[in-house]
Order: structure tokens, then C-alpha cells, then sequence
């Protein structure tokens, strides 16, 4: 599933950011990856995102979320986070892996219990 976000004061309805969940072989888990345009990141598009595809997730009964990612890409970092994912860096392999378990206690990751609902794209900023 991909979400896409467009610039709708644009002529063309430029393309700037998507996100895509990608459900894993034999787990009821999704990974999830996502891309903001230089010119529109710091505006909260990515975070917007994000929790659009939280609720899809949980809409399809996944168990979590995951993704692993640079731990040069704080601003990926920093978006998981603030979303309620936890984030644990990997010396080994050099990279943040991070997580959200839908099916725990949403309270102690810092995401709203809601009921699953449709959802629509584009997303217009």
C-alpha cells in the first residue's frame, strides 16, 4: 500500500513526498518506507504520512510496524519518534531499527487509540 503527496499549488500537482507499508512473508508485520522532498521536508509531511500509514495498519489488523534505517537519517529518526515508535541503534550493522507494536499498549508509545477508518489519497499540502 503507497500513499503519495502532491503540491497542489503546482500546475501539474507535483509529486513530493510517498510512503508505502509492505507486508512481511509470514508475519503480520509491515515495514514501512517513506521519502520527502528536499525542498518540503521540515514541514511535518513526513509525520502526516506516517500516522496515515499507522491507521491503515491498524485498519488491516497488523501486528506492528518496522523499519531500519541510517543513523545518519535524523529526520527519519526523529518522525518514527515522534509518532511513538521506539528506535534502537545497531552498532553492529550501523543503522536504527525502529518499531511500533500496534497491538500493545498504545498509551506507553505515545498513540492515540482510534478506530480504524478509510482513508484517502492524495494527500494535498
Amino acid at each position: 500500500m503507497a500513499l503519495i503527496a502532491l503540491d497542489k499549488s503546482s500546475s501539474t500537482g507535483k509529486l513530493v513526498a510517498a510512503a508505502r507499508l509492505t507486508k512481511e512473508h509470514g508475519r503480520n508485520v509491515a515495514e514501512f518506507s517513506m521519502m520527502v522532498a528536499d525542498d518540503y521536508q521540515g514541514e511535518g509531511l513526513g509525520g502526516k504520512l506516517l500516522r496515515e500509514l499507522i491507521e491503515h495498519a491498524k485498519a488491516d489488523s497488523l501486528d506492528a510496524i518496522e523499519a531500519v534505517v541510517l543513523r545518519t537519517n535524523r529526520a527519519m529518526i526523529h518522525v518514527a519518534k515522534n509518532v511513538g515508535f521506539e528506535c534502537v541503534y545497531d552498532k553492529e550493522e550501523g543503522v536504527v531499527k525502529q518499531f511500533l507494536n500496534l497491538r500493545g499498549p498504545h498509551a506507553l508509545l505515545g498513540v492515540e487509540e482510534t478506530k480504524p477508518r478509510q482513508v484517502s489519497a492524495p494527500i494535498y499540502i
